[in-house]
């Protein structure tokens, strides 16, 4: 109840402010019309008192002012991934494991896998290698900043890169 005659309230006022301003918007004279709409706006108050805004300190400048690509830049790839993952808060892994949900092999003969978390590995080289849905498999890091794959079981490489 008392929400809506607050309203009610409201708008009547916002009526009367209306009619106000559309006398002022009447009168022809610049200095006049301004005269009025400071008297019709004077009238009206702020339902609550506007808090004051302190500003905020001014931010210190960090120690380490380089950038990544710039810190990372002539450093291996190992140095690399080292300093990327201590700047993302994103830990580096060696391998991961999954279940083989797809297989397909293209016109070369090299074989292209879909994981169970959705990622897709495709052979580098037509090497022979067997591998049917349901498989488990692992991709490890490999050398010069490669991937190799392997089924779980144990058994032959091959070199894999992502295509997802």
């Amino acid at each position: 109840m008392k929400i809506r005659l607050f309203l009610l309230a409201a708008g009547l006022t916002s009526l009367a402010q209306a009619d106000e301003f559309s006398v002022c918007a009447t009168i022809d004279s610049d200095d006049a019309r301004l005269k009025c709409y400071d008297e019709a706006t004077k009238r009206v108050e702020p339902a609550e008192p506007v808090p004051e805004v302190e500003a905020l300190p001014a931010a210190e400048p960090a120690e380490d002012t380089d950038s990544v690509p710039e810190q990372v830049f002539g450093k291996s790839a190992d140095e690399t991934s080292a300093i990327i993952a201590e700047a993302t808060g994103v830990e580096d892994i060696a391998e991961i494991s999954g279940r083989v949900v797809a297989a397909t092999e293209d016109s070369y003969g090299r074989i292209t896998v879909k994981l169970d978390n959705s990622q897709k590995w495709k052979q580098v080289r037509a090497d022979r290698f067997d591998v049917d849905v349901g498989d488990e498999v692992v991709v490890r890091k490999a050398a010069l900043s490669s991937f190799a794959l392997q089924l779980k079981s144990g058994g032959r490489k091959t070199k894999v890169r992502r295509v997802d």
